[in-house]
């Protein structure tokens, strides 16, 4: 009710219809759907085991696996959506930042 109430206010503050406010999220809805689809598989196969060290490592895993399929595919839309700006934008600039700041040398040769 309270999302409700805040997309009402909103399409009446900005004019942003609440078709265009439910739609806004699709590339983070795909991805999350994208990723339960591992985790469906992932899980039961990777956490069989009952206690210990076996099902931590699994669990661990299967979180890789999920992080993983939500990341790449977030990215993957994000890219075939022209890179619009937004919060995949910013992560992007940050890796890229970070990246010439640790290997300098290499992203000078790329260029």
């Amino acid at each position: 009710i309270t999302v409700l109430y805040c997309m009402i206010a909103v399409r009446r503050m900005i004019g942003l219809p609440l078709r265009l406010q439910l739609m806004a999220p699709w590339r983070s809805i795909s991805s999350t759907v994208a990723m339960a689809g591992v985790l469906v598989f992932a899980v039961p196969a990777l956490t069989g085991a009952h206690s210990g060290i076996p099902l931590l490592l699994g669990t661990l895993l299967s979180l890789v696996l999920g992080a993983a399929a939500y990341i790449t595919v977030l990215f993957a839309l994000w890219r075939l959506a022209d890179c619009p700006p937004g919060i995949e934008a910013m992560a992007a600039s940050s890796i890229s930042y970070i990246m010439k700041r640790t290997f300098p040398s290499t992203f000078t040769q790329l260029r």
